[in-house]
């Protein structure tokens, strides 16, 4: 039995492109945080880059607009919104990260670490169906509990592309979920964050044996 998908697609190909899309209109989607990106893209932590606390923020210029819709080879655009709780979203895919990275947390730690997300951003390009390329960027921070200025700063980002019908709002989040993966893989994996953190505790270790 043929699938309603394979019957609209042979329908279309049989009456030489009706199923072209010929208009766009603006679009809202909800966010829905399940995981797309590789488990393996996220090394584990060394035991030495202990964090006291981490903190999600969402720091996002523009909260609602998301991206924009065209057609393939037309000047015609609409707008993508975003909508649910960001902040949440943003939160669980960092939980994930951070889980899977095995970051050693410790009270007594003398950085927090800081996540905010600083945009997210869809492009679709629709013909038939479309497709979609996304971004997610990421800021990280390092800072002394209490303090209101970082020691440390870097922003990472990742994107990611989809294919898929006009306006399925599933596109729309696999495609950001995929790439919020992929920059808090970014942001884990950094080379610097993991240095300066296990810095730390080597001179806080250091300190506690020589007042013994």
């Amino acid at each position: 039995m043929i699938s309603p998908f394979r019957a609209l697609l042979l329908s279309c190909l049989l009456t030489s492109g009706s199923c072209k899309v010929s208009e766009l209109k603006p679009i809202s989607f909800p966010t829905d945080y399940r995981p797309e990106g590789s488990a393996g893209a996220i090394t584990v932590a060394p035991a030495c880059a202990v964090y006291r606390e981490f903190t999600v923020l969402d720091q996002r210029p523009d909260k609602h607009n998301a991206g924009i819709r065209t057609i393939q080879d037309r000047p015609d655009r609409s707008d993508i919104f975003i909508e649910g709780d960001v902040a949440a979203w943003f939160r669980a895919g960092v939980e994930r990260g951070l889980a899977l990275a095995q970051f050693p947390q410790d009270s007594g730690a003398k950085l927090d670490l800081t996540f905010k997300l600083a945009g997210i951003h869809i492009e679709e390009i629709a013909y038939r169906n479309s497709t979609f390329e996304g971004r997610v960027v990421i800021d990280i921070e390092l800072r002394e509990p209490g303090s209101s200025g970082h020691l440390w700063t870097d922003r990472v980002d990742g994107t990611a592309e989809n294919y898929g019908r006009p306006g399925n709002p599933e596109n729309y989040r696999e495609t950001i979920n995929h790439a919020l993966d992929r920059a808090v893989a970014s942001a884990l994996n950094n080379t610097e964050l993991r240095s300066r953190l296990c810095g730390t505790t080597s001179r806080a270790r250091l300190g506690a044996r020589g007042s013994r």
